[in-house]
C-alpha cells in the first residue's frame, strides 16, 4: 500500500494505514464539497428560470378578462414571499466584473441554498454567504496541522486519527445527503415550471391549478438546506 504525505511520522503499519484512511477521507470530503457547490449552482439557475416563468405567467394572466382581482392578489402575495431571492438575482446582475466577481457570485448562489451550517468539527464557520466553499464546511488545514501534534505530543495518536477520520466521513455523508435533497428540489422546480409554462402557453383557464403551481414554486424557491 502506498501511504500518504504524513505516513513517515509513524512507525507501525497500523498507524500508517490510519493516516492513509484519513487522507482518503479528506479527498472524499473535498469531492463532495465540489459536488455540493455544483448542485447549489444548478438549483440557483432552476430557481431563477422558474421565477421568470412566474413573472411571465402573471403578466399574461393579468391581461385576461376573466382573471379575477382575487387571483391577481394571490399571485402577488406568493411572489412577495420570494422577494429576497428576487433581490439576490438583481444583486448578481449588478456585480462588477472584477477579480472578485466569481467569489461574490458564488456567495450569492450559496446563500440561496444553504441556510444553516451545523456545528461540524473544530472551527466550523457559523455562516455561509460570508465565505466560499473552499474549506468552508470543515477546516482541513487544521486537521493537517493537528496530525503532527498527535504524533509527537501524545501516545494515543492512532485513536485520535481514527476519530478524525470518522468525523470527516460523518460530515461527508451529511453533504452527500444534502446534495440528493438539492437535486430532488431542482427536479421538482423544473417540473413545476414546465407545467406552468404549458398551462399559460396553451391558454388554459384552470386558474386555481395555475395559482397552486405558482404558490408551490414560490415555496420551493424559498427553501433552504441545513448541514
Amino acid at each position: 500500500m502506498a501511504y500518504g504525505l504524513f505516513a513517515n511520522i509513524f512507525t507501525s503499519t497500523k498507524e500508517k494505514e490510519a493516516v492513509q484512511k484519513l487522507e482518503d477521507a479528506k479527498i472524499d470530503y473535498q469531492l463532495a464539497e465540489k459536488r455540493l457547490k455544483k448542485a447549489a449552482e444548478s438549483l440557483y439557475y432552476a430557481r431563477k428560470s422558474a421565477l421568470k416563468e412566474i413573472e411571465d405567467a402573471e403578466s399574461k394572466l393579468k391581461r385576461r378578462r376573466n382573471f379575477s382581482i382575487n387571483n391577481v392578489t394571490e399571485i402577488a402575495v406568493a411572489r412577495a414571499s420570494v422577494r429576497n431571492f428576487t433581490e439576490i438575482i438583481q444583486n448578481e446582475s449588478n456585480l462588477p466584473v472584477t477579480d472578485y466577481y466569481s467569489e461574490k457570485r458564488d456567495n450569492l448562489i450559496i446563500g440561496t441554498t444553504i441556510g444553516t451550517l451545523g456545528a461540524i468539527g473544530v472551527g466550523m464557520l457559523g455562516r455561509t454567504a460570508m465565505a466560499t466553499f473552499g474549506s468552508l464546511l470543515f477546516p482541513l488545514g487544521a486537521i493537517v496541522g493537528g496530525l503532527a501534534m498527535f504524533a509527537f505530543n501524545t501516545n494515543d495518536e492512532y485513536d485520535k486519527i481514527n476519530k478524525q477520520t470518522k468525523e470527516i466521513k460523518r460530515v461527508t455523508d451529511k453533504i452527500q445527503q444534502c446534495i440528493r435533497e438539492i437535486e430532488n428540489l431542482r427536479y421538482d422546480i423544473e417540473d413545476n415550471a414546465y407545467h406552468l409554462k404549458e398551462y399559460i402557453t396553451k391558454g388554459k383557464d384552470d386558474y386555481q391549478t395555475i395559482i397552486d403551481i405558482i404558490k408551490s414554486l414560490c415555496v420551493k424557491i424559498n427553501k433552504r438546506f441545513d448541514i
